[in-house]
């Protein structure tokens, strides 16, 4: 009795389950079928990649964020892809949008990067008046005295240099080379001058370093005295 009725309640099962109306609830065993998750997630795929395409054709009218779209651009094609990554057909499309994603990192790397060289430019230049001090000597005359904010007087009979040039800032100091600018530094008047550190000894004091000057056809012999930045609690004697 016990095996005919197992029988008849698998029977009974395999009836109910091929209802129409029972599939919505009972799981027929159908593999192939794709689950809610992957569905929302290629879904939700396409959508961002429609949208970051719709804002980059706007962005030419309306002042859109140059990183939104590019989060966008490089997220939207990596979710449409992430279900079908590890079958056959969608290892190249998965494949392709890794490369987006990747040209999108590194496009938003670059912008950042520029950004942020430009706000540091522009508080260097509005930082020179308290930045880092150099004032030249000079055996002989050197093209510095038509730069902004520079000041060449000559020295007495006497002086071992005869050119003194006040007015400049400390850009760089590497590798044994300073690059000089001066104070009232601006765009249209890009002056930017080197020194390079010799092993000739100075007979200035020791807060003077030894330097030379390029200068067609030959280098000239300068000392330059660096005078730190003064902090804002510092106050002059």
């Amino acid at each position: 009795m016990g095996f005919i009725w197992r029988s008849r309640y698998g029977a009974g099962e395999a009836q109910i389950s091929a209802l129409p109306v029972s599939r919505r609830f009972i799981p027929v065993g159908n593999a192939n079928q794709p689950s809610l998750g992957r569905v929302l997630m290629i879904g939700t795929g396409a959508a961002i990649t429609i949208i970051a395409l719709i804002l980059a054709w706007a962005a030419s009218h309306v002042l859109i964020s140059t990183y939104l779209i590019l989060a966008l651009l490089g997220g939207g094609p990596l979710l449409l892809t992430w279900p079908t990554r590890a079958e056959r057909h969608g290892r190249f499309p998965y494949s392709l949008a890794i490369v987006v994603t990747a040209v999108c990192a590194l496009w938003a790397t670059g912008l950042y990067a520029h950004s942020t060289g430009i706000r540091n430019a522009q508080a260097f230049v509005r930082n020179l008046p308290s930045g880092t001090a150099v004032v030249v000597y000079s055996v002989q005359r050197l093209a510095m005295g038509g730069a902004p904010g520079v000041i060449s007087q000559p020295l007495g009979p006497g002086a071992l240099y005869h050119y003194e040039y006040q007015g400049l800032r400390l850009l760089l100091f590497r590798s044994g080379t300073y690059y000089l600018v001066p104070v009232g530094w601006n765009p249209r008047q890009d002056h930017t001058y080197v020194f390079r550190l010799c092993r000739w000894r100075s007979p200035l004091p020791q807060t003077w370093t030894g330097c030379t000057a390029d200068r067609a056809p030959a280098l000239l012999r300068c000392a330059l005295r660096v005078i730190p930045a003064r902090q804002p609690h510092d106050r002059l004697p």
